[in-house]
């Protein structure tokens, strides 16, 4: 746990240092640019991850379909 610690501490000192280092070369527009990327990262994640869930609960349900037509076709 002590180990995770450092390492979530080192990535937000990574990403306030390059953030800072970005705003004394470039200014406040490329912060917009940050904020864009990073809200666009965001939904591009969780739109992927909801995406995985819906296809895995869609075949889900077709391979069940499946195997209830197999099953009365055994029946008859």
């Amino acid at each position: 746990m002590n180990t995770l610690r450092w390492i979530f501490l080192s990535i937000i000192i990574a990403l306030t240092s390059g953030i800072l280092i970005i705003l004394l070369q470039d200014g406040i527009g490329s912060m917009k640019n940050i904020i864009i990327y990073g809200v666009m990262g965001f939904f591009t994640f969780f739109m992927g991850y909801f995406g995985t869930i819906f296809a895995k609960d869609l075949l889900d349900i077709i391979i069940e379909k499946k195997d209830s037509r197999n099953d009365a076709d055994i029946d008859t």
